[in-house]
């Protein structure tokens, strides 16, 4: 009965890790692709599209995470 608990909180974990690396290399795809290079050729300053950039990377690590554990409580 443990060895099943233990092996459930295993795989939620696993779920929760590959939803947070996949979350953030989106996020890191799209900062630099459709969010950084935008509004840097707008002309507003680099620092308000790094801003935007580590925002974006925010939310879609985020995202990957929610996913995950989503995923995760429902194989179980």
């Amino acid at each position: 009965m443990a060895q099943t608990f233990h092996h459930q909180q295993d795989t939620a974990v696993e779920f929760e890790k590959l939803g947070v690396i996949a979350g953030f290399l989106t996020g890191l795809a799209l900062a630099l692709g459709y969010v950084y290079e935008p509004i840097v050729a707008a002309g507003l300053p680099e620092w308000a599209g790094m801003g935007a950039a580590i925002a974006a990377v925010a939310v879609c690590t985020r995202a990957g995470l929610a996913i995950s554990r989503r995923f995760g409580h429902d194989a179980h």
